[in-house]
């Protein structure tokens, strides 16, 4: 077995023990990787849980022909649902709480207009999606050089 800081590892190659499933936000790689550095004889499939259930459950039966440890930010309803649609079920659930960190979204931004307002779509706002929107925003509204000007002023603090 490999040595961690001089603990052997728990894991068996050859036991579902060592197959781990990742699901979660923007961190899901993150967490894959510090898992295996812990635990070096695993085998990670990390899936952003944030394509959808449906996009879950394809990934896992595609990917898993036996059973596996499943790490996850899902709530208990939602690995319920995809539990039930899974050709070979986790041998164990470990729960991990969401992380949300923002250095892993810099191109995301808001535009503020003179009135306070955030010209927002409610959806993922990326400097790209927020051009776009203020395009469509300035083809209605009168106050079109200040909403220019905080686009602007956007881009240049991203770098």
């Amino acid at each position: 077995m490999d040595k961690i800081k001089g603990m052997k590892s728990k894991i068996s190659p050859y036991s579902d023990e060592n197959l781990l499933v990742i699901t979660s936000n923007c961190q899901t790689h993150g967490i894959a990787s510090s898992l295996k550095m812990m635990l070096p004889n695993s085998a990670s499939i990390p899936i952003w849980a944030l394509s959808g259930l449906e996009y879950i459950v394809e990934e896992i039966n595609s990917k898993v022909k036996r059973g596996f440890i499943w790490v996850t930010s899902l709530n208990t309803e939602q690995q319920d649902a995809v539990i039930r649609r899974l050709n070979f079920k986790p041998t164990n659930i470990l729960q991990i709480p969401e992380i949300f960190f923002d250095a892993f979204h810099p191109d995301m931004t808001y535009v503020q207009l003179k009135n306070g307002e955030i010209l927002n779509s409610n959806q993922y706002s990326s400097l790209m999606m927020e051009q776009q929107k203020v395009k469509e925003y300035l083809s209605s509204k009168s106050d079109s050089q200040f909403a220019m000007n905080q686009l602007e002023m956007q881009k240049v603090r991203e770098g």
